[in-house]
C-alpha cells in the first residue's frame, strides 16, 4: 500500500520532510548564491503575482471553452469509444481529468502545462465527441491553449525571473 493511505504517517512522513527543508535552509542561509536566489524570488515576486494573475485567466477562459466544448463527455463511457476510434487503450485516471467543471478544466489545462502525454488528452477530447468539426476544433483549441498558454505566457515568466536573476 502506498503511504498516503495511512493518515498518520503521512503526517509524520509531511513534517520529517518540511523540518528537513529547513534544516536545509539553515545551512544553506550562509551560501551567497542561496541569498542571491532569495533575494531574486522577493523582487521578482509582485511581478510574479501579476503575471499569475494573467496566466489564471488564461486557465480561466481556455477552461470555460473546454467546458463548453467538452463538458459531460469524458465519462465512463470514454474508454470504449477510445478503444474504437484510435486501437488502444487508457487508464482509468485520465476519466477523472475532465472538462465537467469550471476547477476539473483548469485542473486538466494546468497538467497540460508540463507537458503531460499531451497527445492522450488531446485524442481523449477529440474521441470524446463524434464529428470532423469537433475534432477540427480540437486541434485548434488545444493548439491555441498551447502557443498562448504555455509558448506565450509561461517563457515570459521564466525569462522575467532569469532577467532578474541576471541583473542581481
Amino acid at each position: 500500500k502506498e503511504i498516503y493511505v495511512y493518515k498518520f504517517m503521512f503526517k509524520v512522513w509531511g513534517y520529517s520532510s518540511l523540518t528537513r527543508f529547513c534544516g536545509v535552509h539553515h545551512l544553506l542561509k550562509f551560501s551567497g548564491r542561496w541569498l542571491t536566489l532569495l533575494r531574486v524570488f522577493r523582487m521578482t515576486l509582485p511581478l510574479l503575482k501579476d503575471l499569475l494573475k494573467i496566466y489564471l485567466l488564461i486557465l480561466l477562459i481556455f477552461g470555460q471553452v473546454g467546458l463548453f466544448l467538452y463538458g459531460g463527455h469524458i465519462n465512463s463511457n470514454l474508454p470504449a469509444k477510445y478503444n474504437t476510434k484510435t486501437g488502444g487503450g487508457i487508464s482509468d485516471n485520465y476519466v477523472l481529468m475532465n472538462f465537467n467543471d469550471t476547477m476539473n478544466s483548469m485542473y486538466y489545462l494546468f497538467i497540460l502545462i508540463f507537458g503531460a502525454n499531451f497527445h492522450n488528452i488531446l485524442m481523449i477530447c477529440i474521441s470524446s465527441r463524434d464529428g470532423m468539426a469537433y475534432s477540427t476544433m480540437s486541434f485548434i483549441f488545444f493548439t491555441l491553449y498551447f502557443m498562448i498558454g504555455l509558448m506565450l505566457v509561461l517563457n515570459i515568466i521564466v525569462s522575467m525571473i532569469l532577467g532578474s536573476i541576471g541583473d542581481y
